[in-house]
């Protein structure tokens, strides 16, 4: 009962005052709210522009114009801080505007400011989407080989299909909760904030000269040979629409008020910490350099300088994906902010066909219609790309005028109405109101004066600037509706506090989910939140495999015996998989609890046997899930080792090669990211993990189709399927069967974790029949990628012997990134291409290790409801925000982190940590299968996926073959053993598994029953009503 919140929230009321319900969702807090507020101002936003601006007049007007708009964008902040304390709504801007401007003027003054929101957001849309497709034109000119040098540089046609493809990538996210947009938001201020941290200060430091102080801060230039424009005070103007053009936006914690807490406190403060984090962005970002692509000037500056430092442009492009991430989160924030706007003026019945765009989605209380009109018509937008250059240009002055114009009217309102008119809000300037509102309403009318003026003399067709045709067009036609027909029906925002919503109750869901019956049945109470679906525990279950998860086996697994053992290998192994897939499907249809394994095995071994093959089945969970988080953070380390060595010039050139302790670093860095997103609602890691499955899927296509045809020289497909050799000189082992067997085990490792959807069938929608679903199909795509991705491998190896050389550029470390370099060196001459793959293979890590530490989360807290573990109270609380064990989170994670230790000291870690992982995990499931082979059928209550007759055979298959793969894990790697090359997973899994057989022995079995019923058990917080407005 501590945890519910009885009073209504403080934004809430006072919109409840102001004459409207709460539809959306209000969920978000100010951190959040903050984030997309500065997402669409964004660190990077004037980058299109800073070249054409340091051409009028210098870098000295550049850089103090930044300060004196800055100095004048805080008094615009601040007057609108206040009147967003006042009206915490979703309209904002001109619902501000109607009740300001009082009852006589206040609809014509809400019709202009709503219109104006309206241009100004949707034109910046189509703004960024332009900087987005431009900065990714330049990351694929430099990346194939830049301007001079062959490199590709998109058409006209395919800059379209950029732009287009951006807009409906942010009109699909932001279909999602705004809670999942506004996490995408919080990555984004830690993407801009860190980047842009980088990027000032690396980019001075890389460049091999730079420009002085004095020129920096006092050189002013006019170019009027090329800009057309003699006047200096002109030029300067222009010199600065620069800065006008980056420090809007900081409304948007106004159209998020509805969804926000404590609105009337949060939006001020997100709106003024946004203006003063932007601020401290100075052009110093960029070196003052006149030389230019003809394209993108900062594009430019920053590739001069990596060039020159390393002659090569990989860091150019890695800056230029950090610049490129700005504008991707800058447009999805300002698609966010749009779509709410016109959701409210569709509310008070501004816009033709209004009923349509103000519908909410019932599910995620988000205005779906709305995102798609926006994205729509910001796709319309960038049409004229085809013909016209000057597109950009006129795009950012509409938005420009239509999103710092629609600031004017409720400011000018507050600047003239009466004091005792007005019901100040928390934040509240008192006296200082007037000159505040004055000052910023000037500054207002001065910058949307200057967007509309020519940029550069002559006036020509291709030059000139269309902004005042399309402001004008635009406000002609609303003038004109408003005179003939909307006064007469247009009375400003309409009330809907006392509507009737017939189709709230429609959507109530009376019959309670098929998993959760079945959980009841088996004596579990719902105590997690069930909101996964199919395609989200298929996500989380396909991350937790991965395409890329054998990368740091494959150049041991050829060295073995060959390329045709480990190709043909990983048929057989995924053959024999999916006998365990299909025998685990059964099961997990019967039983859709959380524990899954370890509850299987209680339940399906009876009770004489119940409670010890669920104490051995939950400890060989509990060790295989918590040592493959450390399996993945080695592998992603070692990913990130190599991304760092080849950027940086690789092995041959100087490059950096992180030591054994940066190694560490990096291992217990990684561990810890994992661990703090997991402390998020489960349905924000779900959407992490779908951007994981569509990054595998389009990453690892990516991969499996260029990389065989940017190699200079494939391998036959003879040598590929049928070259058969192993290695006695450098592996030790001269038995053929032994080198084989050891081969395969790539495979081996590569094809378990599909049990990931058992763990969360508490957390999922209809789990006894999405669980099994979701683990066969697993399987089933990563056989089909898996072995692809292994084959593109193979046929590209340039020269075999030279893969595993500790003096090649790899330094031999990692044989797949060493494929990778050769590929696209060979055929570049540059490495650009391999880091952007490695990058690749290292997200698909980042994305698994993610997935395995939400599983072992599961786990942990599955046994400790069962009072498994010791301080099982502490392991199984749940956060009771986001019904999360945030406490089992952590104790993965720490548990990790010791595992990760040894590496400072020995070189087999991975080999130990991986072993272990595979015999645990998989082991795992062994105990419910073998369960299932010999009880009598009668005992066995089936779910929707059902073998019947063919169990026996299937299980008794995939038990055989569990207990072959757990053997094999324990047999040593190389010969003659020594304690650097010995396989230590035995004696690690022996000491564990005998400590856990002791204390059974000993004390458990004395106590510990099996999985303990909930259903049953008296929680006074369950028997607390939910409180709903």
């Amino acid at each position: 009962m501590d945890q519910q919140v009885l009073e209504m929230d403080s934004g809430e009321k006072r919109l409840n005052e102001l004459g409207y319900k709460q539809e959306l969702r209000r969920e978000m807090t100010l951190f959040k709210t903050l984030a997309i507020t500065f997402s669409c101002m964004s660190v990077f936003t004037g980058t299109p522009l800073y070249g054409q601006s340091l051409s009028y007049a210098g870098p000295a007007t550049l850089i103090w114009g930044w300060v004196v708009v800055t100095f004048f964008t805080w008094f615009v902040g601040i007057a609108m801080a206040e009147i967003c304390s006042s009206f915490p709504t979703t309209g904002s801007l001109y619902f501000w505007a109607a009740h300001l401007a009082g009852p006589k003027w206040g609809p014509f003054a809400s019709w202009c400011c709503a219109w104006l929101e309206a241009i100004g957001l949707i034109s910046a849309i189509g703004a960024q989407a332009f900087s987005g497709s431009q900065t990714l034109q330049m990351i694929i000119l430099i990346a194939t080989g830049n301007n001079k040098g062959g490199g590709y540089f998109a058409s006209k046609g395919v800059f379209l299909c950029m732009y287009l493809g951006l807009i409906i990538i942010w009109g699909v996210l932001n279909t999602f909760a705004l809670q999942v947009i506004a996490i995408l938001n919080i990555i984004s201020i830690c993407w801009q904030v860190l980047g842009g941290v980088v990027v000032i200060i690396m980019l001075p430091l890389v460049a091999t000269s730079t420009q002085t102080a004095s020129y920096v801060f006092t050189h002013f230039e006019t170019s009027p040979e090329s800009t057309g424009i003699s006047s200096i005070p002109y030029a300067v103007i222009l010199s600065v629409l620069l800065s006008n053009y980056c420090l809007y936006g900081y409304d948007a914690a106004a159209h998020l008020t509805e969804e926000t807490k404590g609105a009337d406190r949060t939006g001020p403060i997100a709106i003024l910490s946004s203006i003063g984090i932007v601020s401290l962005d100075l052009d110093y970002l960029y070196s003052a350099d006149n030389e230019t692509a003809g394209v993108s000037v900062p594009a430019q500056i920053i590739y001069d300088a990596f060039h020159g430092r390393y002659q090569n442009s990989t860091g150019a492009v890695v800056f230029l994906c950090i610049i490129w991430g700005s504008f991707f989160f800058c447009g999805l924030s300002v698609v966010t902010s749009a779509a709410r706007v016109v959701y409210a003026i569709s509310r008070d019945k501004c816009i033709p066909f209004s009923p349509i765009w103000r519908k909410v989605n019932q599910r995620n209380k988000v205005p779906t219609n709305a995102v798609w009109l926006c994205a729509t018509i910001g796709m319309l937008l960038g049409l004229p790309i085809l013909k016209l250059e000057a597109v950009f240009t006129a795009i950012v002055s509409v938005s420009t005028i239509g999103w710092v114009g629609g600031y004017a009217v409720p400011i000018f309102a507050r600047l003239v109405m009466a004091e005792e008119n007005f019901k100040p809000g928390p934040f509240y300037l008192g006296r200082a109101s007037r000159p505040v509102c004055f000052v910023a309403f000037i500054w207002i009318c001065y910058t949307c004066s200057v967007f509309l003026l020519p940029i550069t003399y002559p006036l020509r067709w291709k030059n000139f600037n269309y902004a005042p045709v399309a402001v004008g067009v635009a406000l002609a036609l609303v003038m004109f509706w408003w005179a003939v027909d909307a006064r007469k029906w247009f009375k400003g925002p309409v009330r809907n506090i006392d509507e009737q919503n017939e189709n709230k109750m429609t959507q109530h869901v009376m019959e309670m989910d098929s998993g959760e019956k079945r959980l009841n049945e088996l004596g579990y109470k719902q105590e997690l939140r069930r909101e996964m679906t199919l395609f989200k525990t298929l996500a989380i279950t396909f991350s937790c495999m991965s395409v890329f998860t054998g990368t740091p086996l494959y150049g041991q697994s050829l060295h073995y015996a060959g390329p045709a053992t480990l190709i043909w290998g990983w048929l057989v192994v995924t053959f024999f998989t999916w006998f365990v897939g299909i025998a685990m499907a059964e099961i997990c249809s019967s039983f859709p609890t959380t524990g899954s394994l370890y509850f299987w095995a209680a339940h399906l071994a009876g009770p004489r046997w119940g409670p010890f093959a669920s104490w051995c089945c939950a400890w060989l969970e509990i060790i295989g899930l918590t040592t493959a988080i450390g399996a993945q953070a080695y592998s992603a380390t070692q990913a990130f080792q190599m991304f760092i060595l080849i950027a940086t010039g690789t092995n041959k050139g100087g490059g950096y090669f992180a030591s054994r302790s940066v190694f560490v670093c990096m291992y217990m860095g990684i561990t810890l990211i994992w661990a703090v997103l997991n402390t998020f609602a489960l349905q924000f890691i779900a959407l992490l993990n779908i951007i994981s499955i569509l990054w595998q899927v389009i990453g690892g296509l990516l991969v499996i189709i260029m990389l065989p045809l940017v190699a200079q020289s494939t391998q036959t497909a003879s040598s590929v399927f049928t070259h058969f050799e192993t290695s006695p000189e450098s592996t030790g082992i001269s038995s053929v069967p032994y080198a084989v067997v050891l081969s395969v085990l790539l495979s081996n490792y590569c094809l378990y974790g599909y049990d990931a959807a058992a763990h969360l069938t508490e957390e999922t929608k209809g789990a006894d029949k999405t669980g099994p679903i979701a683990i066969l199909s697993s399987i089933g795509i990563i056989s089909v990628f898996g072995w692809a991705y292994y084959l593109a491998l193979t046929f590209s190896i340039q020269d075999l012997d030279y893969l595993y050389s500790a003096d090649n550029e790899t330094a031999g470390v990692l044989v797949p990134a060493q494929i990778i370099y050769d590929a696209f060196h060979g055929r570049y001459h540059n490495s650009t291409g391999a880091v952007i793959f490695l990058f690749i293979i290292w997200g698909s890590f980042f994305f698994c290790g993610l997935s395995v530490t939400t599983t072992a989360a599961r786990v942990i807290y599955a046994v400790s409801r069962d009072r498994c573990l010791p301080f099982s109270s502490v392991w199984r609380k749940v956060n009771p925000k986001n019904k999360v064990p945030t406490n089992a989170v952590w104790l993965c994670a720490a548990i990790t982190m010791l595992l990760g230790l040894p590496i400072l000291k020995m070189d087999v870690v991975f080999i130990a940590i991986l072993s272990v992982s595979t015999i645990g995990w998989v082991g795992g499931y062994a105990v419910p299968i073998f369960a299932r082979l010999v009880m009598a059928e009668e005992d066995f209550k089936p779910g929707p996926f059902y073998l019947g007759r063919a169990r026996r055979p299937v299980c008794l298959v995939a038990f055989l073959w569990i207990c072959y793969t757990c053997s094999v894990f324990l047999l040593p790697t190389s010969y003659p053993i020594r304690w650097k090359t010995f396989n230590y997973a035995p004696v690690a899994l022996g000491v564990v598994l005998t400590l856990v057989m002791l204390w059974w022995a000993v004390d458990a079995r004395n106590w510990y029953k099996g999985p303990v019923r909930t259903i049953d058990v008296q929680n006074g917080n369950n028997q607390n009503p939910q409180m709903h407005h």
